[in-house]
């Protein structure tokens, strides 16, 4: 009996005719969209009775091929590290790009006429929001626009396709975490983490049905908003046909080629297409079945399709911005066939763009290995930290200090917390115009030196296993502990000063332990009944809880780090420090960003040494120095202050 798929089969397959024609498809049912502003008159969505469009099938099956390639890519990779750059280089360039064209490009395009494509083009520059750009694209998030495309049946929208990009990167995780816990060792993880995404599947079937016809749930989960609910079921959908598409590679030796299974899939797809309304739950199998039977046709040999290009990620991704523009400027001359093929004709430009401009160059760096030897710094600088001092250090003392601190910041907050602005009347927040108050640098700092134990824990530790053990230990314990003692003790002393016994059980009675230990468990605010009633902070029995959370999130963060090998490696540990700080400058004024800026420089001046570095640090101080006081002058000139 033959195999579906064999080794010996190598890169002959028709994955890159298959992956343009599914593009196409999605362009295709696009243009009914954007035509007629709705899906109904798309020929297989009225063929389904309303289960899916041509767009969709084919999405589900990019889907497919993806999971298939994607556990392929893992299994050749060296580790999680390698992995993950791989992805990254293939998602993130085509997609900042196109996010970048279209805030630049196509959504001032979108406001155009023929007389005039551009109009009000400095303007429109202007009330792009830059940062929430840059965010969306981190997130891999359609970005928000100021208005645009207002005369098309779909206003407001500039590119719709890459909501998908988000729910393919959250599958590629999903590989990358189970091969770092080591699940793909096991025969039977990927058939069972399948049929346990299936039956989520089956069980949300009817709710997915009506958001693909209503555009909305009619079934949430308690814990979670619309939006949320709705990511969640989404990335459940798209989790199935990622999972089918890896099954059918892990379980590749196994999988039969034979003319009864293919004549079973077409009859169960054409039935469920057309009668039973479960196509989708059969298409992630026997559909899956036969595209791979497509696939790896040895009649059907489209081996060479993508010699000059894969272009399937560049039609995908300028598709809809293209097809709108087309609209637009043409939609008057044109019939929905027609808008297809012009528009056909003017993403193929931009996806040969994408791939030989972009995304070619930057698949390149996939092998590229950044080599800093920072062993040659040791003799140049006077080490901050010897492992030799062991355990001598002030850490304790410094820990001590910042609770002092972080309490005299809450004394100030307790105190005025009637006020308008309760940080105003503390001393630091007076000083720095408001920018943060003695308790901020103080809890910061807290992180800092978590961030340098925690991850000193993690290279002692001995398994990833007892890393987490001891992370428990160290904070569960005690939160539960203070989470009780606030519901349990300060809660009815919040009563008033001496409450009687009688005060205080009836206060208990209005208590659930077991709703106190699950939040304690969460590592959520403690449920307590109301309390200190007769003071500004009214109902806090304890503020300083609610960075904990994040306190475990940065464990998880480490954890993360430690099993793709990233901790031993000091240049990537740099450069990701570099990310986040970037991040941060995003969501911060410009003000702050040149302050953070400054402390960088003054660093770099104290720990290198050579005149020259000097030189150059000190003159990297002053111009920040004077850039900011010219900005600020600028913007009290631009913006004066407005009299109460």
């Amino acid at each position: 009996m033959e195999n579906l798929y064999s080794e010996k089969i190598g890169h002959r397959n028709n994955f890159d005719f298959l992956r343009f024609a599914l593009a196409v498809s999605v362009i295709f049912t696009h243009g009914y969209v954007i035509y007629y502003g709705q899906i109904d008159p798309e020929p297989l969505w009225k063929l389904s009775r309303h289960q899916l469009g041509v767009g969709t099938l084919a999405l589900n099956f990019f889907f497919v091929i993806s999971g298939f390639l994607v556990l392929q890519s893992w299994t050749y990779s060296k580790g999680g590290l390698d992995f993950l750059k791989k992805r990254i280089l293939r998602i993130y360039p085509g997609f900042a790009v196109v996010c970048l064209l279209g805030a630049l490009v196509f959504a001032p395009m979108g406001n155009g006429t023929w007389g005039n494509f551009f109009p009000n083009l400095k303007e429109y520059w202007i009330a792009v929001d830059f940062h929430q750009l840059a965010y969306s694209v981190a997130k891999l998030m359609p970005p928000e626009l100021p208005e645009t495309l207002k005369k098309v049946p779909c206003p407001n929208d500039i590119n719709t396709s890459i909501w998908t990009i988000w729910y393919e990167f959250m599958c590629y995780l999903v590989i990358l975490g189970a091969g770092l816990l080591g699940l793909y060792r096991r025969k039977f993880f990927p058939l069972v983490l399948f049929l346990l995404v299936y039956s989520l599947n089956v069980f949300h079937h009817q709710a997915y049905q009506h958001y693909n016809q209503e555009g909305i749930f009619d079934w949430q989960i308690s814990f979670l908003d619309e939006t949320e609910t709705e990511q969640l079921l989404n990335f459940e959908h798209f989790l199935n046909f990622f999972l089918a598409g890896a099954c059918f590679y892990y379980y590749r030796e196994y999988i039969p080629r034979t003319r009864s299974l293919i004549v079973l899939s077409l009859v169960i797809l054409a039935i469920t297409l057309r009668w039973v309304r479960v196509f989708e739950l059969a298409q992630v199998i026997f559909g899956s079945y036969l595209f791979f039977c497509l696939a790896f046709s040895k009649k059907i040999k489209l081996y060479n399709f993508a010699k000059y290009g894969d272009f399937s990620y560049g039609i995908y991704l300028y598709g809809w911005p293209i097809q709108q523009l087309v609209f637009l400027y043409f939609g008057s001359r044109l019939n929905v066939a027609g808008t297809f093929f012009v528009s056909l004709a003017f993403v193929f430009p931009f996806a040969v763009f994408s791939w030989h401009i972009i995304e070619k160059q930057f698949l390149r760096l996939k092998n590229f290995k950044v080599n800093f030897d920072f062993e040659k710094y040791k003799q140049r600088i006077q080490p901050l930290y010897d492992e030799k001092a062991g355990h001598k250090n002030n850490f304790y003392f410094l820990r001590c200090l910042m609770i002092t601190a972080v309490i005299f910041t809450h004394s100030y907050v307790i105190y005025y917390l009637t006020s308008t602005n309760p940080d105003e009347s503390e001393p630091l927040a007076a000083l720095s115009l408001g920018q943060l108050t003695v308790g901020s640098p103080a809890l910061n700092f807290f992180f800092v030196i978590s961030g340098l134990l925690i991850s000193q824990s993690w290279v002692y530790s001995k398994t990833w296993i007892d890393f987490v053990v001891r992370r428990i230990l160290r904070v569960f314990p005690a939160y539960i502990v203070v989470s009780l003692f606030c519901v349990y003790v300060v809660g009815p002393l919040g009563l008033k000063v001496l409450p009687s016994f009688q005060e205080i059980t009836e206060f208990w009675s209005k208590t659930n332990i077991a709703s106190v230990l699950s939040s304690a468990l969460t590592l959520a605010y403690p449920p307590v009944p109301e309390t200190f009633i007769t003071l500004p902070a009214t109902n806090i029995v304890n503020a300083s809880l609610w960075s904990v959370l994040y306190e475990v999130f940065y464990y998880m963060v480490i954890i993360i780090l430690g099993l793709t090998g990233v901790l031993k490696k000091k240049p990537i540990i740099f450069f990701l420090f570099l990310a986040v700080f970037f991040i941060n400058i995003l969501h911060k004024n410009i003000f702050e960003a040149y302050n953070m800026g400054r402390i960088m420089i003054t660093l770099g001046f104290l720990i290198f040494p050579k005149p020259i570095l000097k030189i150059c640090f000190s003159l990297s101080i002053i111009f920040t120095t004077l850039w900011q006081v010219c900005f600020s002058l600028h913007l009290e000139n631009t913006y004066p202050a407005q009299e109460n």
